[in-house]
């Protein structure tokens, strides 16, 4: 009883996926090819590389899936011992204003590197719905921008795609999709990145009940009124 419960789940999992991935591809045409998922080791990137992984395998797509960790941050950061994950450990420099903006770019730069090396030009970022509320509000209330995060976006003219295949997905049923397919969170946490958006993920969440769902509500204003941003 319980399997065909969690067969049940997963199909209604499986959908919501699907229907991200096939919105988003709408936009950047990536689906088939060779993608590169950026994976941190937390459950929404790990979610993501795992299912891309599983939906190319299923729709027998001649493209291939690569995980690759970036071994950047401050403090004790170590590689993500997950599958066939690829690290990359760039040499460490000292920034007088190391920032969460800056990590970014460089990890970005050395995705982009890794991409160049093989003729791949579509990157795969794991921010999820959750992400794309966050990142609206903290883009209103702080930089007064009615903006969030684009679903693709090209770098050097169109040489890189950025895409974000779970922009629809939200934080429960990747928890939901984790728990079935016994992924665990082995993300080691940068030191500045918990700082990022907490004030405004505890505001929302606060707002969140059982009758209304803050996030979703941002999630269809972004989208019927294109508040992606570029």
């Amino acid at each position: 009883m319980e399997n065909v419960k969690n067969q049940s789940i997963y199909k209604r999992i499986f959908k919501k996926f699907v229907y991200s991935i096939l919105e988003v591809d709408k936009v950047c045409g990536f689906l088939g090819k060779d993608v590169v998922v950026g994976v941190s080791g937390g459950l929404d990137s790990l979610s993501l590389y795992t299912f891309l992984k599983e939906y190319y395998k299923l729709r027998k797509f001649e493209g291939r899936v690569y995980g690759v960790n970036v071994v950047l941050g401050k403090g004790d950061l170590k590689p993500v011992r997950f599958d066939d994950v690829i690290n990359i450990f760039p040499e460490r420099k000292d920034f007088d204003n190391f920032n969460c903006s800056l990590c970014a770019r460089l990890r970005k730069i050395e995705v982009f590197k890794f991409c160049e090396g093989r003729g791949i030009k579509f990157v795969a970022f794991g921010h999820i719905a959750n992400d794309y509320a966050e990142n609206f509000i903290w883009n209103a209330l702080y930089h007064k921008r009615l903006e969030s995060m684009p679903l693709c976006r090209n770098y050097f003219n169109g040489k890189f795609f950025v895409v974000r295949p779970f922009a629809f997905v939200f934080k429960k049923d990747i928890l939901r999709y984790a728990n079935l397919m016994v992924l665990k969170d082995i993300e080691i946490k940068c030191e500045l990145k918990n700082r990022v958006r907490q004030d405004v993920r505890e505001f929302l969440n606060k707002m969140e009940t059982d009758e209304v769902s803050v996030y979703k509500n941002l999630l269809e204003i972004i989208k019927e009124n294109k508040f992606y941003g570029e």
